[in-house]
């Protein structure tokens, strides 16, 4: 039994230990701060209930010392990679410390678990429930009991007070076995009632013993009872010994079966074990080799079943899915639960497409109870499979290369398998040591950004850059992104990667800046990683603060495929990049399944139409109608619209043709470092203007038109009269060059149909939009083209309406018209953006985005303290009366400037109405927050001075401290709006805090 029970607690280590050297694997890719929510996600998962990770064993050894006391971990055996498992007594707890040798790197994980685990493997029956079983560390600590607790000492207390030498002795032998790490049983006759005996065997790790103590008169019971029998039988009949002997084998048998099915079979399924499962595939592939592979299978997030419906109901689904497994399987194709979820089968074929035939059929029987259900629910389950090339090969390590290929599971069906392939490895190896590098190439200076200018079609103007990573790898040369940010997604580095480029943006725009250069929007790339760690954004805000950059020139490009994960989180995000000055792009715009729909709901500045639209089977008249249509819908929306990889003359004059706003792509430019950017994309310091593409020979009626076309007249709203009845046209303005200076175009049906005016693929929509005006009566709208200047078509809002001429000399009908340049829109439609959330008086921003701001602030999770402040004027509504308005409002502008001359670039300073102010303050203490508001109280206090008029202002402000004084904006306010109206009664001219009423001392006074 203590075997049996020896064996179990080694596997339960080993299973332990295993999953911390994975973790631990794992998380020395991580950037530090990221590694403690790495850990905290997976603890629960792991079963531990505190996971750490140390940079080295000393560090390792300084936390336990101070965490647990008394417990000592050996530097030594974490330097050679060598497990140990401590207990701390007072806490109960035991510890894992596991490092490796493999990677080169020192760095130790700790696990913490209570002993409750440990000590339920112990609790299994022993003799009937009347034997017990400990786990003891070498001087004698028992680990499964409460406390401290020495066992050799408790051994010695039982003694009856008449103890032999013998006992004595026996007791000093045991425990030399124990600190030898020898193994044995002893029997002592004067402990307890009849005396005991007491089998001790060691465990794998850190000297710990399992020692099971049998009360002897159990055995002794057993024994006797035996004899008696014996002997009846010898006295009463001699010539049934041969029976006798008989029923003793078979009883010997039994027992031996007994012993077998302890030793051999899964307790929860009633099959065989993974022990058995071993020995017996290892059999079968030695004598059949060849014909065998081996399958390794569990189900897609079994553990929810657990949580879910209890444990109780997820052993009844293993059970349920080993019945199904062993009605599939043939009788020479053994199968086995290996822990958890996990299955282990051989199938008896090693053609591919039979295997997964084979592979469907499990799958759909284990899913056959679905036929009955009107709500399904599916047991997703992953097959990886492996084909040994010879059966000598260790059944151990076969289990391990098809647990490999489960985990790198492929496809789309409900049912998912992989076969395991030695160069997918190898791969994945060398995979692991790129990554591994990351992190020194990012120190040395490895890692550059390059830069690929974006080009304006509108006058050829160079008005952007993407900034675009490449990794000059010490050894392997320079890579391209293909080679490397796959991996970095997987091993969750991209974070450091973005991070790292936003950075040389914001230094290389700083020394432009320094240069006297023109600067241009640079976009960055932002991948869906960064979204899992709560206020990044931070560091951002912090590197343009650091470099003094305009977060408006900054554009995050976000794929457009990471948006339906979480559509309303992104949009708060893009909001949130708003509210921070920062501007925001989908890229690779049209690959998803819902594109159009999301121009709808996220308030994006730009998209770039994927190069796919442009290539292969979609470059054709329907793929280039529904460009159009998402360049129609862009332009409604007054979103920027970039072309990306594009490398074509006829690409390029396709999209000016069709309104697109810019082009990226090899035509113009390819990525290249940012010297060779500084000398393509500036000339005197300016940004260049290129010389337009060559146009096709039919166009020469174009060149001739926008040569007679003088851009002087453009206007942004163009009117115009149509004439039905005379078939006559009016403009405005001569706004296209197509009109050649005339605004009374006769023959205007020939106008708009034939000429270059409209565009060829509108002008079907314009006379659609006419037939409706003249036959519904009601004001028509639609997105057209026209033509306005160097070969160039913009987008038009088209507002069509019939007016009929009562005038008899004028008589017919009449299409009045209005065209509107949504080009010329879009400059001002930012200007009017960001004049939106400023106060038009102050400049400070105005109370609608100080209230969206600061409660997107407070539900961020990581903001551990803030401020808000409410400022009010004193005494400003007698000044207004008494000198004017005018007066007035300059005050509030000098108060304005005050306020910002106290606060940092990083405070969010407000005007709340009238008189008052508002200052949201993030990450401010409550010692430096009563510094602030002192100092805004002294700069208060300076009188006003306008010429030669002296006049004496000041301020009362009151503060709110997030989170003592409130966590949500609304309770914010009102504290702070509380303690302002104290400050006003205790005099005027100083700050109050909430919650310190009375309070201690008069601001400004000695």
């Amino acid at each position: 039994m203590t075997y049996q029970i020896v064996d179990k607690v080694n596997g339960r280590i080993e299973q332990s230990v295993q999953t911390l050297r994975m973790l631990r694997d794992s998380a020395i890719l991580f950037e530090s701060p990221q590694v403690e929510s790495f850990l905290e996600r997976k603890k629960s998962f792991a079963g531990y209930d505190d996971l750490r990770l140390f940079s080295t064993p000393e560090e390792a050894k300084a936390w336990l010392e101070e965490a647990y006391p008394g417990v000592y971990m050996d530097t030594e055996m974490a330097l050679k990679g060598e497990t140990q498992l401590l207990f701390a007594p007072d806490q109960d707890a035991m510890i894992y410390c596991v490092s490796d040798t493999s990677d080169e790197d020192l760095a130790v994980i700790i696990g913490i678990k209570t002993q409750e685990t440990l000590k339920k493997l112990l609790n299994n029956e022993c003799f009937n429930g009347q034997g017990t079983s400990f786990a003891v560390t070498r001087d004698g600590q028992a680990i499964t009991t409460p406390g401290r607790i020495d066992l050799y000492q408790e051994l010695r207390e039982l003694q009856t007070g008449h103890t032999s030498d013998e006992n004595i002795a026996l007791l000093e032998q045991m425990e030399a076995d124990v600190h030898a790490g020898k193994s044995g049983t002893m029997l002592f006759e004067d402990i307890g009632a009849k005396g005991v005996m007491i089998r001790y065997e060691s465990l794998d790790y850190s000297g710990w013993y399992i020692i099971t103590i049998i009360p002897a008169n159990i055995i002794s019971m057993e024994t006797e009872s035996l004899s008696n029998y014996n002997l009846f039988l010898t006295a009463i009949v001699i010539f049934l010994l041969f029976i006798s002997m008989l029923g003793l084998t078979i009883s010997h048998q039994k027992n031996q079966k007994k012993l077998s099915q302890l030793a051999f079979c899964d307790e929860l399924t009633g099959g065989m074990n993974d022990t058995s499962f071993r020995m017996t595939a290892q059999r079968y592939m030695k004598e059949q080799e060849g014909q065998y592979v081996l399958v390794s299978m569990d189900i897609q997030d079994f553990k929810m079943i657990n949580q879910v419906y209890g444990t109780q109901e997820g052993n009844r689904t293993l059970r349920y899915v080993y019945r199904t497994l062993l009605s599939q399987l043939r009788s020479d194709e053994p199968m086995a639960r290996n822990c958890g979820d996990v299955f282990f089968f051989l199938l008896k074929n090693r053609d591919k497409t039979t295997i997964c035939t084979r592979l469907l059929k499990i799958y759909e029987a284990v899913n056959k109870f679905n036929q009955e259900l009107k709500e399904p629910y599916y047991l997703e389950l992953y097959f990886g499979i492996y084909q040994p090339e010879s059966g000598d090969e260790a059944l151990a390590d076969m289990q391990e290369k098809a647990n490999i290929a489960r985990k790198h599971k492929k496809g789309d069906d409900r049912y998912r398998y992989n076969f395991y392939d030695e160069e997918v490895q190898k791969r994945n190896i060398r995979e692991k040591e790129l990554m591994g590098m990351v992190d020194y190439s990012l120190r040395n200076g490895d890692f550059l950004i390059y830069l690929q200018p974006k080009v304006q079609l509108e006058n050829n103007r160079i008005a952007g850059a993407e900034a675009l990573i490449r990794w000059k790898h010490p050894e392997l040369g320079m890579l391209s992104p293909a080679m490397f940010i796959p991996s970095a997604e997987r091993y969750r580095l991209i974070s450091q990667l973005d991070l790292f480029v936003f950075e040389e943006v914001c230094r290389t725009l700083a020394r432009w800046k320094a240069e006297g250069r023109e600067l241009l929007p640079i976009s960055v790339n932002l991948s869906r990683q960064n979204m899992d760690t709560p206020n990044f954004l931070d560091d951002y805000r912090k590197l343009c603060k650091k470099y003094d950059v305009n977060p408006n020139l900054i554009e995050f490009e976000l794929t457009e495929t990471i948006l339906f994960e979480d559509p309303q989180g992104i949009k708060c995000f893009i909001d949130e990049m708003h509210a921070s000055g920062f501007q925001c792009s989908l890229d690779d715009f049209g690959t998803g399944f819902s594109a159009l729909g999301l121009l709808n709901d996220l308030d994006v500045d730009a998209i770039k139409l994927d190069q796919s639209f442009f290539r292969g089977k979609n470059d054709t008249r329907r793929g280039r109608y529904i460009v159009e249509s998402i360049l129609r819908l862009a332009a409604q929306l007054h979103i920027r619209t970039v072309a990306e990889g594009i490398d074509e003359l006829r690409q390029v004059e396709y999209l000016r043709q069709a309104a697109c706003d810019m082009i990226q792509g090899f035509y113009f430019f390819k990525p290249m470092p940012v010297e060779e950017f500084e000398a393509a994309a500036y000339e005197d310091q300016h940004l260049r203007t290129l010389a337009p593409p060559q146009q096709n020979a039919g166009s020469g009626e174009s060149q001739e038109l926008s040569a007679a076309w003088n851009p002087s007249t453009e206007k942004n709203i163009i009117l115009f009269s149509y004439f039905l009845d005379e078939d006559k046209v009016v403009f405005s303005v001569p706004f296209s060059p197509v009109l050649k200076n005339q605004t009374t175009i006769q023959n205007a049906t020939a106008l708009f149909r034939s000429s270059d005016l409209i565009h060829k693929n509108d002008r079907t929509d314009f006379f659609r939009a006419v037939e409706r005006c003249r036959r519904e009566r009601v004001w028509v709208e639609s997105t057209l083209r026209f033509y306005l200047t160097d070969g160039r078509y913009e987008w038009l809002e088209t507002h069509l309406h019939l007016h009929k001429n009562t005038c008899a000399a004028m008589g017919g009908e009449t299409i009045t018209g209005i065209l509107v340049d949504m080009a010329g829109w879009k400059s001002e439609l930012n200007r009017w953006k960001e004049k939106a959330n400023r106060d038009a008086l102050t400049g400070l921003y105005n109370r609608e985005f100080f209230e969206h701001y600061v409660r997107l602030k407070l539900r961020s999770e990581e903001l551990n303290t803030a401020a808000l402040i409410f400022i009010d004027v004193d005494d400003f509504k007698q000044a207004n009366d008494t000198l004017g308005h005018a007066f007035g409002d300059d005050i509030l502008c000098c108060m304005a400037k005050r306020i910002l001359g106290v606060f940092r670039q990083t405070d969010i300073a407000a005007r709340y109405g009238g008189d008052e102010f508002v200052v949201f303050v993030p990450s401010v203490g409550r010692e430096i927050l009563e510094t602030r508001l002192q100092q805004l109280c002294e700069a208060f206090q300076q009188p006003y001075r306008n010429g030669s008029l002296i006049y004496q202002i000041s301020g009362s402000v009151g503060a709110a401290l997030f989170p003592d004084d409130g966590k949500d904006y609304k309770t914010l306010l009102e504290h702070a709006d509380e303690a302002l109206y104290e400050a006003k009664n205790r005099g005027k001219g100083r700050y109050m805090l909430y919650g310190q009423f009375p309070y201690p001392k008069e601001n400004g006074e000695q």
